[in-house]
C-alpha cells in the first residue's frame, strides 16, 4: 500500500503555484497516493493558516508567500525590504547561494519543516481604483490591502497609505465588497484574484520581488525510507524549474491579457522609486542592525 501525501495551497486552478503543485504530484504518483486541497480559502481557512497545518502533520506539503514567516522566522523580511533588490535575477542568486542554507536551518531545528525550495511568487506592484502611483502624493489616504505583515504595513503606512493588512482568505472577499481603495500583488494574483475587474490603475512598482517557501513536515520525511526521500528531492528540483519557468511565461502573458479588461498600465521610473525608497530606507537601516549577517550585498 503506497503512503498518503496530504497536500495543500491557497490559489486556484489556474494559478502558477497551483499548476507547479500539481506537476510535483504528477511526478510523485506512482510512488505515493495524494489528497490535494488546492484552495484552502474555499473551505473558510486562511492562508496562513498553511505553516501550522504543515508544522503539526495535519498535511504534509504546502506552499506560502515567505511573508506569512514573519513572526516565526523574522529573517525571511529580507525579501520583503522595499526597493531593495534591482531585479528579481539578484533575488535568485541571493537565495541560491546564501539564504538557501540558512532558512533551511532554522525551519528544521525550530519549526519541524523541511524546505523543498523557494518558488517564484512574482514582483509586487501595487493598483488603485483612482490612479496610478508615482509620488508620495498619490499614496496619500489609499485604502490599501496588505499582508498582516507588520512590516508591510507600516511600510504602506510610511507611504501615506491606509493599510489594511488582510489574509488572502479576507481579501478575496473585501474585493468583491469594494472595502479597499488599492491593493499591491504580482500579476498572477492580480489575475487569478479578479483585481482588474475593481481597480482599473496599475503600476508596476517592483517595490519587492516575492518567493514562497515551498516545505514538507519534517517528522512526516524523516520516517520515509531513503529512496522515498530520495525521490521527494527530486521531484521538488523538477517542479522548482518548471515553476520558474511557468512564472516568466505567466508575467509575458498577463500584461496583454490585463490591458485588454481595460486596466491601464504605468511603469514606475527609476526616479520615482528612488523617491519613495528615500521615505522608506530606514526600514532596511533597522532590519540590518537587528540581523547584521543578513546584510550578503556587504
Amino acid at each position: 500500500m503506497k503512503k498518503v501525501i496530504k497536500v495543500a495551497g491557497y490559489q486556484g486552478d489556474s494559478s502558477v503555484h497551483t499548476r507547479s503543485m500539481d506537476f510535483f504530484i504528477n511526478i510523485l504518483s506512482k510512488t505515493f497516493d495524494f489528497e490535494y486541497e488546492k484552495d484552502i480559502t474555499l473551505s473558510g481557512k486562511k492562508a496562513s493558516s498553511l505553516i501550522e497545518m504543515t508544522r503539526n502533520n495535519n498535511i504534509q506539503v504546502s506552499y506560502l508567500w515567505s511573508s506569512y514567516y514573519e513572526k516565526l522566522l523574522p529573517e525571511i523580511q529580507l525579501l520583503d525590504l522595499p526597493f531593495y533588490f534591482q531585479n528579481k535575477k539578484e533575488v535568485k542568486d541571493l537565495i541560491e547561494i546564501k539564504f538557501n542554507g540558512f532558512v533551511s536551518e532554522k525551519l528544521e531545528n525550530n519549526l519541524n519543516l523541511k524546505l523543498l525550495g523557494f518558488w517564484d511568487n512574482g514582483a509586487r506592484h501595487i493598483s488603485t481604483n483612482r490612479s496610478f502611483i508615482n509620488d508620495e502624493n498619490s499614496c496619500t489616504d489609499l485604502k490599501i490591502r496588505t499582508t498582516p505583515s507588520e512590516l508591510h504595513i507600516n511600510i504602506f503606512n510610511r507611504l501615506g497609505f491606509k493599510s489594511c493588512p488582510l489574509d488572502v482568505r479576507d481579501f478575496k472577499k473585501a474585493l468583491s465588497n469594494s472595502e479597499i481603495d488599492a491593493q499591491e500583488n504580482p500579476l498572477t494574483n492580480f489575475w487569478n484574484f479578479g483585481v482588474q475587474n475593481s481597480q482599473k490603475y496599475l503600476t508596476l512598482s517592483s517595490h519587492l520581488f516575492g518567493f514562497c517557501l515551498f516545505v514538507i513536515n519534517q517528522y512526516f520525511f524523516n520516517k520515509l525510507n531513503e529512496l522515498e526521500k530520495k525521490l521527494i528531492l527530486e521531484a521538488s528540483k523538477e517542479t522548482i524549474n518548471y515553476q520558474y519557468k511557468l512564472a516568466e511565461e505567466d508575467d509575458k502573458k498577463l500584461i496583454d491579457m490585463i490591458k485588454k479588461e481595460n486596466v491601464q498600465i504605468y511603469e514606475m521610473t527609476n526616479f520615482e522609486k528612488n523617491n519613495l525608497l528615500s521615505k522608506v530606507r530606514d526600514f532596511h537601516k533597522k532590519f540590518f542592525i537587528k540581523f547584521p549577517n543578513m546584510n550578503f550585498k556587504l
